[in-house]
């Protein structure tokens, strides 16, 4: 599960791998919750080594990062791609709902119990360089 994560969100640009945010003890836990996500990743996991013993007679983990791209590739073309989205979107949650992973993005979480973020007073000047533009359109009676 880790070297799969860290192949669909790997480090890069000051952000760091998905792994190293607490990704796999997320979907761990979650797993452990709930029967369905235990299921879709341990389904989505076998097809991944199963992919990569055949294409390089190698589990997944003993592969090279070159060799994991192009396994996770051919998972992803498999049709129906369901086991594949299913993997992907599990680790993009596992992701994107770090508080880590929210600073370096510059998200501020907003409860929904509770005011959001003020918009800024709308400037009209924002609207000059439009107005001095000329129709892009036509007039209809």
């Amino acid at each position: 599960l880790r070297a799969a994560m860290d192949e669909i969100i790997p480090a890069g640009d000051g952000m760091p791998a998905a792994s190293e945010v607490g990704g796999v003890e997320y979907l761990t836990r979650l797993a452990g919750e709930n029967p369905e996500t235990k299921k879709e990743l341990q389904n989505s996991l076998s097809m991944l080594s199963e992919l990569s013993r055949k294409q390089f007679d190698k589990e997944f983990i003993s592969l090279a990062h070159r060799e994991r791209v192009e396994a996770l590739k051919r998972f992803e073309a498999l049709r129906p791609q369901r086991n594949f989205v299913k993997l992907r979107d599990h680790v993009y949650e596992a992701y994107y709902t770090q508080q880590k992973v929210w600073k370096q993005l510059g998200y501020s979480f907003y409860p929904t119990n509770g005011p959001g973020p003020q918009m800024k007073p709308f400037d009209p000047s924002s609207l000059d360089q439009v107005r001095k533009m000329e129709k892009l359109y036509r007039e209809v009676p």
